[in-house]
């Protein structure tokens, strides 16, 4: 999070309240959490890349930043980094003074001089890296994340073995992730143990090893989308035990499911899941078009991706789904919430191939026509290119035309995009009130509001109304 200048996790930094965002970047703890020289160098790894996109029809170009000094230059290049007149805040300098101390030549890590223990949580989906993206002219375009199973949630497998300097006998490891370690039963008792004086093996539950464990490569479910729309995660019975939107995040079980909320006003929502099938309700808060896409991951690898392009949203549609891939996806539609499928849609592609992700990586994008958003009156309109593979989009506003011809009234938005010209037409019979509803460009804050205004009673209502209606069809 400090990375983009939100200092806290991008999984959380939408949940802050707006003065903690704008203290944290002057606390000292803040930046002592930053990687140290040492991190990098012990675990011959690094956390950050940037991606410039060059535009479409065009490869992106992708820098790993590999060194510490690179890394640590290019965070203290941010405004947050600086003070008023442009130096360079001092608790980098005084964050490089602390990790020194930890290290030293005489002793390795200072955890050699004093009785410690270890006890590390792994198995849990925890962000391992972070790729900054900006547009051929620099312009910032958000972040995007890695991941991998070998952390606790938060501090990555390799962070937490200090690259190997854990004492030999004294380190412990348990499938728990970051914030539950200290209510752990099974860790608390070995704190005890530790205390008594008893920290052998037959004084341990089977949850906790004394072996590093294989950290193996995870599997998961994928599901990332793009628009105003909250991603919802039901039980059997229709009930919501997850769900991420722009402004809100919830989960009831982290075993089963990790969200994330990413990218410009928070428009990328993304979910990790742990079983192969899930039901899923998708809800729109505005107007626009979907970009869905759910995969396979096998041992770290994406292996299977559909995808769904140009899905209309508004702030009364309702789509029910599931990630069941083998068995292949479908998007069921409710246009306007009255719990009825107006239609089925099935995806655009499907991509398979463990070579899938080198392919995604370097594909150019292409588009062979946009989506066409109209306003409620018809007189302004968008134009919505996505890349045919799901992975990039670009709005363009329009010019609205508008003629009368035979007693009707016609609308042409012409967009232009990379050189070319694109059309779309409405056309209106003169006196009639029956205009396109295509609804309109603002976005709805309804749905929010009901949750937190009703403590999420009335949303859960609405939510289980709707998917057991729609299973008795």
């Amino acid at each position: 999070g400090i990375v983009d200048g939100t200092v806290a996790a991008a999984t959380n930094a939408f949940c802050m309240a707006t003065p903690l965002k704008i203290l944290s970047p002057n606390v000292q703890g803040i930046y002592d959490l930053l990687p140290p020289k040492y991190y990098m160098s012990l675990n011959s790894t690094y956390y950050l890349s940037k991606t410039i996109e060059n535009g479409w029809f065009k490869s992106d170009d992708t820098t790993n930043y590999k060194e510490y000094y690179w890394t640590k230059n290019l965070l203290a290049s941010r405004d947050w980094a600086k003070k008023a007149n442009g130096e360079i805040k001092p608790m980098f300098q005084n964050s490089e003074t602390f990790y020194d101390h930890l290290f030293s030549s005489e002793y390795g890590h200072i955890t050699k001089t004093v009785d410690s223990y270890f006890i590390i949580g792994y198995d849990k989906n925890t962000i391992l890296g972070v790729v900054e993206k900006y547009d051929d002219k620099g312009n910032y375009k958000g972040v995007d994340i890695k991941t991998t199973n070998g952390g606790d949630g938060t501090v990555p497998f390799i962070s937490a073995k200090i690259g190997g300097l854990n004492p030999t006998g004294k380190t412990y490891y348990i499938k728990e992730e970051h914030g539950a370690l200290a209510k752990n039963a099974d860790v608390i008792q070995l704190v005890q143990n530790i205390i008594d004086g008893e920290a052998n093996p037959s004084a341990f539950t089977k949850a906790i090893q004394t072996e590093q464990p294989s950290i193996t490569g995870k599997n998961a479910i994928k599901v990332r989308l793009d628009c105003p729309v909250t991603l919802s995660l039901l039980d059997e019975q229709g009930d919501v035990w997850a769900y991420v939107s722009e402004s809100l995040l919830y989960n009831e079980d982290s075993d089963k499911a990790t969200l994330y909320v990413l990218g410009e006003n928070n428009g990328t929502k993304m979910a990790y899941l742990y079983e192969q099938n899930n039901d899923i309700l998708l809800t729109g808060t505005g107007t626009g078009v979907m970009t869905y896409n759910v995969s396979k991951i096998e041992n770290d690898l994406e292996t299977m991706r559909a995808i769904f392009l140009n899905v209309p949203i508004t702030p009364n549609t309702l789509i029910y789904t599931n990630t069941n891939l083998d068995a292949g996806i479908k998007l069921n539609v409710d246009e306007n919430g009255d719990g009825k499928i107006d239609y089925i849609l099935t995806p655009d592609k499907v991509l398979t191939g463990t070579d899938l992700e080198t392919t995604m990586e370097n594909h150019f994008h292409t588009c062979d026509r946009p989506a066409f958003v109209w306003s409620t009156d018809l007189t302004s309109c968008k134009a919505i290119f996505t890349c045919d593979l799901g992975d990039a989009q670009e709005t363009v506003e329009c010019s609205v035309s508008i003629e009368q011809n035979d007693g009707k009234t016609i609308y042409t938005a012409k967009a232009e995009f990379m050189g070319r010209v694109y059309t779309d037409i409405k056309t209106v019979q003169d006196g009639s009130t029956d205009i396109p509803q295509t609804g309109d460009s603002t976005p709805i804050l309804l749905y929010s509001i009901v949750f937190m205004a009703s403590g999420f009673a009335i949303a859960w209502i609405i939510y289980r109304k709707h998917i057991n209606s729609f299973r008795k069809q």
